[in-house]
Formats: structure tokens, C-alpha cells, sequence
């Protein structure tokens, strides 16, 4: 009797979820087309704060290869969009269709996941499955113009299955939204399952899908329910953008607690074993800028400093877009190899005023984006690109001296470094993999400095025996010794050595009219982004054209209104964008006035020192500067700022014959 009892009871059930599910699809065609106005509304309303239009989008890569994981749990304020994210154009726009309220998700592979500590693995068997990887899927395909109509469905649908301990969720499948239930350790669970929900779900056609290799679950780790799937196969990509609060824009934040701008694509990874989430960051490059500055300098150096290397990152990014294309479908990754990247986690108003004011500003020569290398300090000199690591040559990256750069006082500028020749001798077998030194470092030899430079460029290091290795290149001699120097620009001794130290003593001051000085005028933006004041110092103001820009006089401007056209005010006018109020001024107003710079005048002294090692057998190092020593030194940025310079002239002082344009007038970044 019980157990029929208990078979009645599930029939009743059975029988009246199917009518209250008749019921339901009724109303479907009245309330579909309600909601999904006010969805729309809702994604309107939720889209990320546009940055300039004409501002690049860039891919930044930050887990991919096989440093990949099966789960990558986010966080943000107000929850996501989820859009479809190309990653295979050259456009990649992002298309938000669909809102997940949830702040805390993790975005898995499609698979059996079990869970260990609040991290995800993949697991080929049946038992201790948290996340099942096979569904019952409804064929009712629905067009991303329809998503209103697909949110009541699955609505309605829960309203029904919550009554026996399921639920139903979207899948994005070839362009169209399906609609899924459960999540099965197997096929066989599935099928077990599969007659009461076709019961239950009479008026849609199932059947049973299986785990995807080219899908991701976003999952709440809190429940390990899914919330959404993306089957990446036809080339997209999921993406996952913060919903802005009160027209305030937020941020993703990852378990690093570091936060991003733009969009999260999650693309499923394969390689060699590896299988997993890759995650890749788009947004515009001026945000990109705005998440290297901050790491690669400190957000409080002088805003001349940040401006000249927010246009250095900015040309660097633009002179190296595609370089890890072949490998991974994005532009550059986030770490030392590319360019120092962790998201607006640093960013202040010196940082995006930095960004901001030099917007679209790179640096060429002849007329191509030129490679802006840099490094910390280059110890008073800097090193020809070729001597670097040999190979390409560029003219405008060339060996001169850098008087006015503080290294004494910077961190690892001036270093001394002591070590045995036992020591010496593990370390190049060992670490470094020349196996041919047999005994203890009986002798280091210069052979060769860098042309015009104080980088050694190629060094000799013989053993005891008598064996000897030859190393070329000022940066293959760093990386070999790289336990004991920090750049090529050093000198070795055995027991002591003598070397030199600088030191820039201020002398006076001088005072430069800005209005006479040639400056790089940036267009003033009328297509959106943060106001600028922009300061016309001549009676000529630029102004972005549809291909180009164009200087017009003061006196020949009009503005153009509803009524005509009228000429500016006598000494003022003003242009309105959408987004505030753009100030022109041929005099200078008390808001605008233009103070003359002070320059600060320098002088060098030099001074000879010994550096003597604990025992007269040991090798003592002494070098100047942090890095390669090409191209800008950071600190070297720096130290010109305090002394009063501007960013072109900083610019100019590291990167020979070079110049600094709008970006839009590069043919390589407009074809």
C-alpha cells in the first residue's frame, strides 16, 4: 500500500506540473513580448560606459597555454552581461544579450567537475560529481532578437521544475539560445530522468546532449548550479562584462584581487593534456594603458613622466598587436614578455589624467610605429637595440649617455655584488647549463663593450682547467649572470675594482614660455570620453575630421547652431559634447592661464671609487642601472620630470628623430 501510494503521489505531481505548464505557455505569447522590452531596457541600461569611439580595441591574454584552469571564479559588484565575444577579427565587438544577477561566478569547462578546497577539476568517473556535464535540452532555438521570449521560458519552466528539485538554464549554441535541464554524471542518469521531463515537458521536443569539448559552464560556486553554457565552436567566445551601477562603471574582479575593465572571453583549451578555461581580457587601449602604467611605474611619479610613458606603453602595445595571434587569438599577454598588465586595480586621477591627455598619441619614425623598448635605469647610458640581443637594428634606438639620470638613488640603480669562484661555477653548471666548466672561475675577461655605450657586450669566463665560455650580447651576458648583476653596465674584479659613480647637482633654473615651444597637439574629441581642457596657445586649435585632423585658426572658427552659424566670443568659446563642455581659448582665462615651465639646470660630477671583496679570490661586481638598458629608462622619465621637462621632450631625450602623432594617421593600425 505504501509503495502505491508513493506511485500515485508522483503521478498526481507529474500530472499537475504538465497542466501548470500548459497553463504557462498560454500566457507566453502576451507576457513574452512585455518582458522583453523591459529587458532590453535593462541591457541598455547596463552597458559598460563607452570610452572614446575611435579608441583600438585590444586582447590581452590572462590564463592561457597551460596555465589554464578547469574553473575561474570571478567577482563583481551588480553581476554581468554575457555576450557573444569575437576573438578572430579585427573588430571585436562585444554583443551583450542576457544579464546574470549573480556577483560570485566561476566559469568551468562543460565536463564532470568535482570540487576540492572551492576548486574545480575534471573527473572521468561518476562519483563525487558536483557539476554533471550531461543535460536534457528542449529544441527550442531561439534568435538573439527573441531573448526576451527565451528568459520567460526558462522562468516559467523553473516556476515548475523547482516543485521536484530541478531547473532549467540558457545554452548559447551557434548563434541561438537553447534551453537546458539538469546536470547528469552520465548518459544513463540522464535517460533515467529524461520520460518524466518529456512528460513534464510535453510541448517541447528533448533529448539527452553530452559534455562539450569546446563548451564552458558559468557556474555558482557557492551552489555548483549552472547558470549559463557557451559552446565556443563557432569561433566566439563567451564574454563577461561588470553591470555598471548608477551609471557608475565596475569592475571584474579575479581571485588575485586585482580588477579589470572591458570584457572577460572565456574560450575552452585543449593542449597536450591540458584542458580548461582560457581567459582573455578586451578593451580599449587607453585602458589598457591605464592597467600597465601604474605597474610598470608608480602612480605618483610627475604627470609629465606618466604622460611620456603612458605614449611609450601605448606604442609599444600598437608597434606588438598580433603577437601571440598564432598561439592563443589574442595581442599581447600580461606579464614581462609583453608589457606588465594587472587591470585598473592602481589607477588614479594622475594615472587616467596621464592616459586621458595624451589620448591616441604614439610614436613613430619615418612614419612607422616605432618599438619603444624600456627598462627600470640605464645606469647614465643607454645601449644600441642591436647590441641588446642582436638581429634588427633601429635608428632611433642607438647608444647615447643619460646625464640626468639619478641611478645612485634609484632602487638597484648602483649595486655591488661579491661572489666565490666555487660558488660561480655551480651556478653556470647548475642554473645556467654550461656543463663543458670543469673547476672553480679561475678568471672573467671583457672582451668587448657596446659601441658607445659602457654595456659589456661580450665576456669570457675560464675555469681552472683552463676552459672557457664566450657570451655575446649585452642581454644574454645579463641573463646568464643574472644572480649577480642587474644590467650589462658593469665592471668586474677579482678581489676589488675600481668604478664610477654620478651625481647631478641642480644649478640654476630656467624659465620657458610654453606657447613657444613646438608641442604635439592632441584632437579634441567630440565622440565621447572624460572632458578635456584643452589649452590653445597660438590662436589655432586642432580638431578630428572624419580621416584626419585639422588645425583651424581661432578667428576662422564658427559654431554651428539652430539657428546659423555665429563666431566665437571675443577671447573664449565653447564646443558641447554629449558628455560635458569642451573650453577653446585663443587668450588665456584664469582656468586656462598658462604658466611658464621652470627647467631645472643640471650639472654632472663624477667620482672614483674601489670596491673590495671579502677574500682576494672572490669576483665583486659593480654595475649601474636595472634592465637591457634600450630605449627609455623609467627612473631616467622620472628624474627629467622633477627637473621640469615635458613629455616630448622626455620622449625625444630616449628615442632618437622620432615623432609623436594621432594614431588614426598610421596606415598599419587603419588597414
Amino acid at each position: 500500500m505504501q509503495l502505491n501510494h508513493k506511485k500515485s503521489s508522483h503521478e498526481a505531481r507529474r500530472k499537475l506540473a504538465a497542466r501548470i505548464m500548459a497553463g504557462v505557455l498560454a500566457f507566453l505569447m502576451i507576457a513574452g513580448t512585455a518582458y522583453y522590452m523591459i529587458y532590453m531596457i535593462a541591457i541598455s541600461a547596463a552597458e559598460p560606459i563607452q570610452t572614446p569611439k575611435e579608441d583600438l580595441n585590444i586582447r590581452i591574454g590572462l590564463m592561457y597555454g597551460d596555465g589554464v584552469t578547469v574553473g575561474f571564479e570571478t567577482e563583481a559588484p551588480a553581476g554581468y552581461t554575457v555576450g557573444v565575444q569575437p576573438l578572430m577579427d579585427d573588430v571585436f565587438e562585444y554583443l551583450p544579450f542576457w544579464i546574470i544577477p549573480d556577483k560570485t561566478v566561476s566559469v568551468t569547462a562543460d565536463a564532470n567537475l568535482t570540487k576540492k578546497n572551492s576548486t574545480y577539476s575534471i573527473t572521468s568517473g561518476t562519483k563525487n560529481v558536483v557539476v554533471g556535464g550531461y543535460h536534457i535540452e528542449f529544441v527550442s532555438d531561439y534568435s538573439l532578437a527573441d531573448i526576451g521570449q527565451a528568459q520567460t521560458v526558462i522562468t516559467s519552466m523553473n516556476a515548475v521544475l523547482a516543485s521536484v528539485g530541478m531547473y532549467a538554464f540558457p545554452a548559447y549554441v551557434n548563434g541561438v539560445i537553447r534551453i537546458r535541464a539538469g546536470a547528469y554524471a552520465s548518459r544513463a542518469q540522464a535517460e533515467s530522468q529524461y520520460p518524466f521531463i518529456a512528460g513534464v515537458m510535453s510541448y517541447f521536443a528533448s533529448a539527452v546532449v553530452e559534455p562539450s569539448s569546446t563548451a564552458v559552464s558559468v557556474v555558482d560556486p557557492a551552489t555548483d548550479r549552472i547558470i549559463f553554457e557557451y559552446d565556443c565552436s563557432d569561433g566566439t567566445s563567451l564574454g563577461l562584462s561588470a553591470v555598471d551601477v548608477n551609471g557608475e562603471n565596475c569592475y571584474i574582479k579575479t581571485p588575485a584581487k586585482n580588477v579589470y575593465d572591458g570584457v572577460f572571453a572565456y574560450t575552452r583549451h585543449q593542449e597536450e593534456g591540458v584542458d580548461g578555461v582560457a581567459v582573455t581580457n578586451v578593451l580599449t587601449l587607453d585602458e589598457y594603458v591605464e592597467g600597465v602604467v601604474p605597474y610598470e611605474v608608480s602612480n605618483e611619479w610627475p604627470l609629465e613622466a606618466l604622460k611620456a610613458f603612458a605614449i611609450a606603453t601605448r606604442s609599444y602595445a600598437a608597434s606588438t598587436l598580433d603577437r601571440h595571434e598564432k598561439s592563443y587569438q589574442f595581442d599581447l599577454c600580461n606579464g614581462t614578455h609583453c608589457q606588465v598588465y594587472k587591470g585598473a586595480g592602481r589607477v588614479n586621477d594622475n594615472v587616467i589624467t596621464a592616459a586621458l591627455s595624451t589620448h591616441g598619441l604614439i610614436i613613430t619614425y619615418q612614419g612607422d610605429i616605432a618599438k619603444t623598448f624600456y627598462s627600470s635605469s640605464c645606469g647614465g647610458i643607454t645601449v644600441s637595440i642591436d647590441d641588446v640581443w642582436g638581429g634588427a637594428s633601429y635608428p632611433y634606438l642607438v647608444a647615447h649617455e643619460t646625464p640626468w639620470e639619478r641611478y645612485s638613488e634609484h632602487r638597484y640603480g648602483l649595486w655591488t655584488v661579491e661572489v666565490s669562484p666555487k660558488e660561480l661555477l655551480t651556478y653556470l653548471k647548475e642554473q645556467k647549463g654550461y656543463n663543458n666548466l670543469r673547476g672553480s672561475v679561475k678568471s672573467i675577461e671583457v672582451l668587448e663593450y657596446a659601441p658607445g655605450s659602457t654595456y659589456v657586450n661580450r665576456i669570457r669566463i675560464t675555469d681552472t682547467y683552463g676552459t672557457s665560455i664566450e657570451i655575446d650580447h649585452t642581454d644574454h651576458i645579463r641573463t646568464a649572470l643574472s644572480a649577480y648583476v642587474k644590467s650589462a653596465n658593469f665592471v668586474v674584479g677579482k678581489g676589488s675594482v675600481d668604478y664610477t659613480v654620478d651625481t647631478v647637482n641642480v644649478v640654476g633654473e630656467t624659465v620657458i614660455d610654453a606657447r613657444t615651444e613646438k608641442h604635439v597637439r592632441n584632437p579634441v574629441n567630440l565622440s565621447g570620453g572624460t572632458p578635456k581642457s584643452v589649452v590653445v596657445d597660438t590662436g589655432i586649435f586642432p580638431v578630428l575630421t572624419a580621416d584626419s585632423t585639422a588645425e583651424v585658426k581661432f578667428s576662422d572658427a564658427v559654431i554651428l547652431t539652430a539657428s546659423g552659424n555665429e563666431k566665437p566670443g571675443e577671447t573664449q568659446m565653447y564646443i558641447r559634447a554629449g558628455d560635458g563642455t569642451y573650453h577653446l581659448s585663443e587668450k588665456t582665462t584664469a582656468s586656462q592661464q598658462i604658466i611658464p615651465r621652470v627647467v631645472k639646470e643640471y650639472s654632472l660630477s663624477t667620482e672614483t671609487k674601489t670596491a673590495k671583496a671579502s677574500s682576494s679570490q672572490n669576483f665583486i661586481f659593480v654595475g649601474k642601472g636595472f634592465g637591457h638598458g634600450a630605449g627609455m629608462s623609467q627612473y631616467g622619465a622620472m628624474d627629467l620630470a622633477e627637473l621640469g621637462y615635458d613629455y616630448e621632450h622626455i620622449i625625444n631625450a630616449y628615442y632618437t628623430d622620432v615623432d609623436i602623432v594621432y594614431y588614426k594617421n598610421i596606415e598599419e593600425l587603419n588597414s
